[in-house]
C-alpha cells in the first residue's frame, strides 16, 4: 500500500492483465523513473534517462500533470516544460510532431510527482478510467459508478451462481457487473486502453492473454440476473446493451415498480438484492427520498427475508 494506491512489481504482461481484470482500480499507472532533483539541471539529465521511444509514436497525444510538494523545483509549469523539451529531444523530430497537443479521445498522460526533492514520473497505462468497461452507450440520471459497483458486489460475496434482483436497475450498473461476474469475462474485455498506442504494445501477446480468459467463460441455462425499473426507456436501453455485448443470456430484464413486484416474480429461492435509490440530488426532493428509503425498507423486511442486500446509502438516510 502507498498513499493513494496500491503498488506491485512485474512485466509488461501484467501491465495488460491488470488493466484487463481489476475490477475495482480506477487506473494503472506505470513507473518510468524515480529520482532526486533539487534543479534543473538535474532534472534534466534524469529525463534524459527515459526511453521515451517506447511509449510516444507520431499519434500520441501527450497531457503532463505535475505536482510538487516541499520541494525546491516548485514551479509545475517550468517541470512540464522541460518535459516536453526532453520528449521532443529525446525521440525522432518525424516521428513526434506536437508534444503538447491535447485529444479528449485517449491521451498519452504524464503523471509527476514531486516530494520532499524526489520525483516519481509514471505513464497512465489505462486512458479513459477503468470504470468505463465499453459496454453502456447509455447513462442514467444518477448513474452508479461499475467500480463501486463491482466494490459492493464483491463484499457482498457475490458468487455469480445465485439469483440477483437489481429491480430499481436504472441504467444497469449492477446487472451488467453482476453479468461480467457471473459469466467470468474480465471487466476491460470490451474496452481499449492507452498502453495500445505504445509502440512497445505487442498486440499478438495481448490477444493471446486475453483468448486464455476466453477458456474460462460460463455460458448460463438460464437467467440469474433480473433486472428492473419503471422507467420503459431505461429498460429498453438496457435490452439493447445486453443483447449486443452477449449477456442477454443471463440477465432478464423486465418493466415494472419495485413495489409491485414479489421475489417469485423472479426466483424460487433467495439470493442477492441490489439497490441505489435516489438520494434527492439529482432524482426528485429530500423528503421524497427519505419517504422512497423508508418504503424500500419496510418491503425489504417484509417480503425479502433470507436475501442478502447491496443498498447504497446517502448520509441523509442515516
Amino acid at each position: 500500500m502507498i498513499p493513494g494506491g496500491i503498488e506491485f512489481k512485474g512485466r509488461m504482461d501484467d501491465c495488460y492483465l491488470a488493466n484487463l481484470n481489476l475490477r475495482t482500480a480506477n487506473r494503472i499507472l506505470l513507473r518510468l523513473h524515480a529520482f532526486k532533483a533539487s534543479n534543473f539541471k538535474q532534472l534534466e539529465k534524469r529525463l534524459a534517462e527515459i526511453p521515451w521511444e517506447l511509449y510516444l509514436s507520431d499519434h500520441s497525444a501527450l497531457k503532463i500533470r505535475a505536482t510538487v510538494k516541499h520541494c525546491r523545483l516548485y514551479h509545475t509549469g517550468a517541470i512540464e516544460k522541460r518535459f516536453r523539451e526532453s520528449i521532443a529531444s529525446g525521440l525522432p523530430v518525424a516521428a513526434f510532431k506536437d508534444v503538447n497537443s491535447l485529444d479528449p479521445a485517449l491521451p498519452q498522460q504524464i503523471f509527476v510527482r514531486g516530494i520532499d526533492d524526489r520525483f516519481t514520473v509514471s505513464i497512465d497505462s489505462s486512458g479513459d478510467h477503468l470504470y468505463r468497461r465499453g459496454l453502456k452507450k447509455h447513462t442514467g440520471t444518477a448513474p452508479l459508478r461499475e467500480t463501486l459497483a463491482a466494490a459492493s458486489l464483491l463484499l457482498a460475496g457475490y458468487s455469480g451462481k445465485e439469483p440477483l434482483v437489481d429491480p430499481m436497475c436504472g441504467a444497469g450498473t449492477y446487472s451488467l457487473e453482476a453479468a461480467l461476474m457471473a459469466k467470468k469475462i474480465p471487466p476491460g474485455w470490451f474496452r481499449e486502453f492507452a498502453f495500445m498506442q505504445w509502440p512497445a504494445y505487442r498486440a499478438k501477446r495481448f490477444g493471446y492473454l486475453k483468448r486464455q480468459f476466453a477458456d474460462y467463460f460460463v455460458q448460463p441455462e438460464k437467467p440469474l440476473i433480473f433486472a428492473s425499473d419503471k422507467d420503459p426507456l431505461a429498460c429498453r436501453q438496457l435490452e439493447q446493451c445486453t443483447r449486443q455485448f452477449g449477456l442477454s443470456d443471463i440477465v432478464s430484464i423486465n418493466n415494472a415498480d419495485f413495489f409491485e413486484l414479489v421475489p417469485g416474480d423472479f426466483a424460487d429461492r433467495p439470493g442477492l438484492v441490489t439497490i441505489n435509490p435516489p438520494y434527492g440530488r439529482r432524482i426528485g426532493t429530500r423528503p421524497e427520498s427519505m419517504a422512497l428509503f423508508q418504503a424500500i425498507c419496510v418491503k425489504l423486511a417484509r417480503e425479502y427475508a433470507g436475501w442478502r442486500l447491496v443498498l447504497i446509502l446517502s448520509l441523509i438516510h442515516i
